[in-house]
């Protein structure tokens, strides 16, 4: 969409809440991130996913990271939110979906995650590779952010 702001006479508005997880571990000295490639997007991202009824912001960072990687995780902080949008135009709607984000530890680091119909690849990747790899600025600045924290 290219006027945003615009749009409110044209197109419903609708919030969506989400929860990712920042994982991390360490290897001989270097830090490397848990990523995801998606099969429809094609494209590299961090897990996350909508949030069930019920379910704190914590559990569906949790159930998204295991559900998205195989990889079972606890969260260590709160980092921060992000938003996007995403147009229907067909149907007339924007989806305001927002991210609520917590640096996560890996309870293991084997990847066991085969590729099925939403994720094509997972893989531990370098913090001097990951801001080449990952597609979206929301990601580089959740990932910088994490960085501090470690």
């Amino acid at each position: 969409m290219d006027d945003l702001e615009n749009q409110v006479k044209e197109f419903r508005f609708i919030p969506e809440i989400s929860a990712g997880g920042v994982v991390y571990k360490r290897d001989e000295g270097e830090v490397y991130f848990l990523v995801i490639k998606r099969n429809q997007m094609n494209d590299w991202t961090l897990p996350k996913g909508h949030r069930k009824k019920g379910e704190s912001l914590q559990e569906t960072a949790i159930r998204e990271v295991e559900e998205e990687t195989s990889i079972s995780t606890y969260p260590e902080k709160y980092i921060d939110t992000t938003m996007y949008y995403v147009a229907n135009e067909k149907e007339r709607i924007v989806y305001i979906r927002v991210v609520f984000w917590f640096l996560m530890k890996p309870e293991n680091t084997n990847i066991s995650k085969k590729p099925d119909k939403e994720i094509a690849e997972v893989k531990w990747v370098k913090y001097d590779d990951l801001l080449n790899i990952l597609s979206y600025s929301s990601d580089k600045y959740i990932i910088k952010k994490s960085l501090s924290c470690i």
